[in-house]
């Protein structure tokens, strides 16, 4: 289990460590966008793109939290916005992982490496979202989003740990294409499926030490 310790720092770094993943991430996005035209991808971008530009508007009410009573109106226009392009960002991945077979073997690549970074980023976003909550006095809001939005971010990772396994199964079968690519990236596979910092995120906190990490 991680220790409470940990669980903290990891919400007091969170926003700077989210700000650089989301350059990094706009980056691979506009690689793929000018290198994949797929339709399925077309949409994952568009969405992608209004979903983070959401949360870099969240992200910089968070990192002067002296304002947050200021902002109150706005912040509540943006949760409302983060549920709503989370909710649909994450029914479009399933689909956008099931397309890398049928992209070319390049864009395999440059799809596997996008959609890995995207699982990696949405720990750190739910967090946030939960993070605004708890500024504006809503534990249990802040504790409910961790709940529910991270139960649907593990069954993703889980459905994308299975959909990995099949494909390596695959190709005993003559069945799959993307085997080798599958073990090429085995190692970054392996740290996103194990990593302690998302898993740390993801831990619903009792509102006493919610409370706690605010007045910190």
């Amino acid at each position: 289990m991680v220790s409470t310790g940990v669980i903290v720092a990891a919400i007091v770094i969170q926003t700077i460590y989210l700000g650089r993943k989301l350059d990094r991430l706009q980056e691979t996005m506009d690689i793929v966008s000018k290198d994949v035209h797929s339709q399925n991808v077309l949409m994952f971008m568009h969405k992608l793109s209004d979903y983070m530009g959401t949360v870099e508007s969240a992200r910089e009410l968070l990192i002067n939290s002296a304002v947050i009573d200021q902002t109150k109106d706005i912040a509540h226009i943006h949760l409302a916005e983060l549920a709503r392009q989370r909710n649909s960002l994450m029914s479009l991945l399933d689909n956008l992982i099931r397309y890398i077979p049928n992209a070319t073997s390049r864009h395999q690549d440059l799809i596997l490496d996008f959609t890995n970074s995207v699982i990696e980023l949405l720990p750190s976003t739910i967090r946030l979202e939960a993070e605004l909550y708890d500024q504006l006095g809503k534990f249990d809001m802040a504790n409910h989003v961790v709940k529910t939005a991270g139960g649907k971010y593990w069954q993703l990772v889980d459905f994308y740990r299975s959909w990995c396994n099949e494909q390596a199964q695959g190709v005993i079968k003559g069945e799959s294409n993307v085997a080798g690519l599958l073990e090429a990236n085995g190692n970054k596979l392996k740290r996103l499926f194990t990593l302690d910092f998302n898993k740390a995120l993801l831990v619903e906190m009792p509102i006493p030490q919610l409370e706690s990490v605010k007045g910190s």
